[in-house]
């Protein structure tokens, strides 16, 4: 069974980039951004990029409600970049500078109902959440999130540890 996650966004705060000057400061999720667009974004724009991860949005929260500063670019999921636009902690985008934005999906636009103009954020990701099952193992199983509740699975399986994957 698959269920979608909220639409990941790009948020721009905090500092405004400026090509060829200086750092590009982001603050995201590991493997991401694979390491080779990095490299080649470095090489085409003349700016040297410093990729910092987080391991969960409240931790990236914490960090920036606390005072960090410096980053350029954030990847909050939906409901943490509803959170950051609520506490004015984000500056709106200049989408002058960002003219893929035509390219964007509009049915992924359309879900952002935190952000429906893209003022603050533009989406990156879709993902989604999936229930997989080794069949060498177990023949017979419900095909639902059933599964969770059946004893004989008690201590077979494991969940992501995030709230917006377990309900």
């Amino acid at each position: 069974m698959i269920r979608r996650l909220p639409i990941f966004g790009i948020l721009l705060f905090l500092t405004a980039l400026v090509f060829g000057q200086g750092n590009l400061i982001i603050y995201g999720w590991s493997d991401y951004i694979p390491s080779e667009v990095i490299d080649a974004f470095s090489k085409e724009y003349g700016v040297s990029v410093i990729y910092d991860n987080y391991d969960s949005n409240e931790t990236m929260f914490a960090k920036i409600k606390a005072g960090a500063r410096g980053y350029d670019l954030a990847m909050p999921s939906a409901d943490y970049t509803s959170i950051m636009i609520k506490e004015d902690m984000l500056i709106p985008i200049d989408k002058s500078l960002v003219p893929n934005l035509a390219n964007i999906d509009p049915d992924v636009v359309e879900q952002m109902y935190y952000d429906p103009e893209n003022t603050y954020s533009i989406p990156y990701m879709v993902g989604t959440t999936g229930i997989a099952v080794n069949t060498n193992f177990v023949e017979v199983y419900p095909r639902s999130w059933k599964i969770f509740e059946l004893p004989q699975f008690q201590g077979t399986m494991t969940l992501l540890d995030d709230m917006r994957e377990v309900f």
